[in-house]
């Protein structure tokens, strides 16, 4: 019975206070606004959704928007925004205004106040695009220096908040499509995606030396499928990037498998193949790169020997790394896997290997090459391909491929690899 009074006892007196509180006695509530005329806190939007570049990411983490996808965003963004005498921005003027706002975020006062003269309509719009509360804030109807001034002001006096909007800015305006970017294997085998009015990937063209064939996606996955007319067969291709939860944004890496198929005979074209590559467009060439630079990231592959083959495994506590000499222009890779030997690549083919560790399937793995003394063993030979990728002139990530083969020893190790990494911060 004691123990029923004092459960009653706390729900009365929850009962109490709760109605101290909304009856407004009791203890005082904070009031964020009171004695503060000039604050504006931040206006709140609802999250921004898209299906099709959420669909994408399924797939891969390469940005891509088209011209839709870009208007889509920009409507988002002014959804709700009618201030008095703001005339209605049309559809048809989206582009425009998502390029003025990415102007708004570096030009001066006098920039900003020539494009005020030019369309005080459409700079408005442009400010509620960057951040709604910088609309609300600067836009002044009759003054054009004022509103320059002001927005070079918020910028300035705001730049936790103005780095952020400019960064969702900048992902949601870009046009940069991922049918345009070319993954190639190392077995030579390239695929590039295919995708519909909305932005999404719908399929793939697989390129190999018998032609294209047209792949389809199934649902909402990473696999795609479709008839290899040449050789009468069904093509199975599972797509697996390892670069999606990296921050990659112009280029991917990883592998893929290739089930083919014919009247009930199945067999493995392609079995843990690693590709890698990315956008031309945003593609560096080593003789732009200007200082040293260092990259972090991971690395994927095979190791083949005879009839076995093991899937490599990145060793997450020391992780990949790659570094480029700018006086030499080479670059050197170091990928260490916790099944496997640690690997040093460098572009020129010298290829060094250290610290054999043994696989989960058993099988004997070891290169036939005796190690030095200091339990290395060296070779050359090594084919490296390497892309810089960056949204100017300095490359922010990188991914490539590497394949090596023993050579003058029966049965030896064939290694197939790729890897991502993104640049270190200086």
């Amino acid at each position: 019975m004691a123990r029923i009074s004092f459960i009653t006892s706390v729900i009365l007196l929850s009962g109490m206070l709760t109605g101290c509180l909304e009856s407004g006695s009791g203890s005082v509530q904070y009031n964020p606004y009171k004695d503060r005329p000039t604050y504006q806190p931040p206006i709140q939007t609802p999250e921004y959704s898209n299906d099709a570049a959420d669909n994408n990411a399924i797939i891969t983490g390469m940005y891509s928007r088209n011209e839709t996808q870009v208007k889509d965003w920009v409507g988002f963004k002014l959804k709700g925004f009618i201030p008095s005498g703001f005339e209605q921005i049309p559809f048809t003027s989206y582009m425009d205004v998502a390029s003025l706002a990415n102007e708004i975020t570096t030009a001066n006062a006098t920039q900003i106040q020539s494009e005020y003269n030019s369309d005080k309509n459409m700079l408005w719009a442009a400010m509620a695009v960057l951040n709604r509360s910088l609309a609300a804030k600067c836009y002044n109807a009759s003054d054009g220096a004022a509103t320059a001034e002001c927005i070079v002001n918020w910028r300035n006096d705001n730049t936790a908040i103005f780095d952020t909007s400019r960064t969702e800015l900048i992902k949601n305006t870009t046009v940069l499509t991922v049918d345009n970017a070319t993954l190639t294997a190392t077995n030579g085998y390239k695929m590039k995606f295919k995708i519909d009015d909305t932005g999404e990937i719908i399929g793939m063209t697989l390129t190999r030396d018998s032609g294209n064939v047209d792949l389809a996606k199934l649902g909402d996955s990473s696999t795609f499928y479709g008839s290899d007319i040449e050789n009468g067969r069904v093509l199975e291709l599972d797509y697996v990037s390892d670069a999606k939860q990296m921050g990659l944004s112009y280029s991917d890496f990883g592998l893929i498998n290739i089930l083919s198929s014919m009247d009930g005979d199945q067999r493995v074209d392609v079995f843990l193949m690693p590709f890698a590559g990315g956008y031309d467009d945003k593609k560096i060439a080593v003789a732009d790169i200007d200082s040293d630079m260092t990259f972090t990231g991971r690395a994927t592959g095979r190791v083949a020997k005879g009839a076995h083959a093991v899937q490599l495994q990145q060793d997450t506590a020391r992780p990949t790394k790659l570094t480029f000499d700018t006086q030499s222009q080479t670059s050197t890779l170091t990928a260490n896997f916790n099944n496997w030997y640690d690997v040093v690549v460098d572009s020129t083919g010298a290829i060094s290997f250290t610290d054999y560790k043994n696989n989960n399937n058993g099988v004997d793995m070891q290169l036939a090459t005796t190690a030095n003394d200091n339990g290395v063993i060296t070779a050359n030979g090594a084919n490296m391909n390497v892309g810089y990728y960056g949204p100017s002139t300095t490359p922010t990530e990188v991914t490539g491929t590497v394949q090596f083969t023993e050579t003058g020893v029966d049965n030896g190790i064939q290694m197939d690899i790729s890897f991502g990494a993104v640049a270190d911060k200086k």
